[in-house]
This record gives C-alpha cells, sequence and structure tokens, in this order.
C-alpha cells in the first residue's frame, strides 16, 4: 500500500492520503523554511510543493504510508530548484498566485454572503411548513458560512504575506 498526493484546496497545502482519505503526511511551510528557505509565502510554497508533486517516488510514496517518511531531502531540493528559478518565472509564480487567491476569496465570499442570506431569509412559510428540518438546515448552512468565512479569511491573509513580496 501507499500514499497518493492530494491538493487541500481549503487550506491550500499538500496532503499525502491513504485511500481510506485519511490525511497521513502534510507538506509545512516550516519545513522549507528549515531548509534554509527563511520565511516562504504561498507563491513560493505552491512552487516547492508542486516540485515534491513531480519528484516524489514510489518509495517516498510507500513510506509515508508506513509513517516511515523524512521529507527533507526532497524540500530540500524544492528549496533548491526555487533559488536557481529565474526571476522572471518567480514573478510569474507569484502573480498567479495572486490571481489564484483572488478567485477564490471572492468564490468564498460569494458562498459566504448567500449561506447567510439564506439564513436570514424571512420566509415564514418554509418555518411554518417544514419547522422539523428548519433547525438541521440552519445548523448546516451555518458550518457552510464558518467554512467559507474560513476560507476568505486564509485567502486574505495569504494574499497579504503575497503583497509583501511586491
Amino acid at each position: 500500500m501507499s500514499a497518493c498526493l492530494n491538493w487541500d484546496d481549503n487550506s491550500w497545502l499538500l496532503r499525502a492520503k491513504a485511500s481510506s482519505g485519511e490525511t497521513l503526511f502534510t507538506w509545512t511551510y516550516p519545513m522549507f523554511e528549515e531548509c534554509g528557505m527563511g520565511g516562504i509565502v504561498p507563491s513560493e510554497y505552491s512552487f516547492m510543493t508542486g516540485y515534491i508533486g513531480d519528484n516524489i517516488t514510489a518509495s517516498d510514496l510507500e513510506a509515508i504510508y508506513r509513517g516511515e517518511y523524512n521529507p527533507s531531502l526532497l524540500c530540500g531540493r524544492a528549496v533548491d530548484a526555487w533559488y536557481f528559478l529565474p526571476e522572471e518565472e518567480k514573478r510569474d509564480w507569484h502573480d498567479q498566485t495572486i490571481a489564484q487567491l483572488e478567485c477564490h476569496r471572492a468564490q468564498a465570499q460569494e458562498r459566504e454572503e448567500s449561506a447567510m442570506g439564506w439564513i436570514v431569509s424571512d420566509d415564514e412559510s418554509f418555518e411554518r411548513d417544514y419547522a422539523c428540518i428548519v433547525q438541521d438546515m440552519c445548523d448546516l448552512v451555518r458550518g457552510l458560512i464558518r467554512k467559507y468565512a474560513e476560507k476568505r479569511k486564509l485567502c486574505e491573509r495569504m494574499l497579504a504575506e503575497e503583497a509583501g513580496l511586491s
């Protein structure tokens, strides 16, 4: 058995997962920072995790599944690949990441506002006719509001980090 790589859109992190969906390993920002990168921003993380996705081996994925994986070597190579990337390509990664984050932030904000609009809607006939499911639906929608608010805030924080490069 081995793990497979998965990009988590909600947290913007690269994860290795078992076939059951359980997260077995997550590449974190500090893993790259410890390889001499210093503080990294989302565009750098995105590039480096892309490097990992392109260069991880089947034996690495098996080691992840067994809980024996050491990310140091591959993270170090990813950091080196970033350092050797031409400045123009680094700027492209930066610009692309900003565009993606802005799109994800707008989408999360739209969904958050839609869910809040549903919660505060004044449809008394719905409440009267379907009182038995209203509370469950409200709880579900409140959960969606929290989820989209968290994603929007994450995108805003990541955009602020990227803006520090400009």
